[in-house]
């Protein structure tokens, strides 16, 4: 067997997930990972390549060639969840909709959870409806930051951050009127971050 396919088969093993999964992360059908796991696709093309290294947090070298013994334990899965509840402002399990993994030196003793972006209001930050967003827990917020909170009784939203006192707003980053600002008092209304956007990956879309 090549070592392509010792390789991917070893990691993907390691991390937990099935090769459907794989396939859903890398944007290819399952087919095309039955085969580089057998190892008869021993060459799928660069593209392909280097979105398996960026999925498990190595080098296409380390695919093709040589890799360390330790590289499984390198990275951490991170569950990306199709929405928070302002009601339930933790984790669903049954809403976890996909996995995605964070090399652990970057975790750097934070929590982290995704979720996906429920609408075109950042677009204009490149953050596309239904992209995963990574979200760093607890974070200390800064004005600027894209952060996701919930606040009174409606679900998780993204949006920029900005504090003076007691006044919160939250911007949307699209300039066609529909996100308007979204304006919070302290001592009147429920505000409840759930950390800072730190990472987010967009997906092609559907034809």
């Amino acid at each position: 067997m090549e070592m392509l396919a010792v390789h991917v088969r070893g990691l993907r093993k390691k991390s937990g997930i099935s090769q459907e999964q794989l396939a859903k992360r890398i944007g290819v059908g399952v087919t095309t990972v039955n085969n580089i796991e057998s190892g008869y696709l021993t060459m799928p093309g660069m593209k392909i390549l280097e979105k398996i290294a960026e999925t498990f947090f190595v080098t296409v070298d380390d695919l093709l060639h040589s890799i360390s013994p330790d590289v499984g334990e390198r990275s951490k899965m991170v569950h990306i969840v199709s929405s928070v509840s302002s009601q339930k402002p933790y984790m669903e399990i049954s809403k976890i909709v996909e996995t995605t993994f964070m090399d652990r030196d970057d975790m750097r003793g934070f929590e982290f959870m995704g979720i996906k972006m429920p609408d075109k209001s950042m677009i204009e930050e490149a953050i596309k409806e239904n992209a995963n967003v990574i979200i760093r827990q607890n974070d200390t917020l800064q004005n600027g930051d894209i952060i996701a909170a919930v606040y009174n009784n409606h679900d998780a939203v993204i949006r920029l951050y900005y504090s003076d006192g007691d006044r919160i707003v939250l911007k949307a980053a699209n300039s066609s009127g529909l996100y308007p600002d979204i304006i919070l008092d302290r001592t009147k209304d429920r505000f409840e971050p759930i950390g800072k956007v730190v990472h987010w990956t967009n997906f092609a879309d559907k034809k």
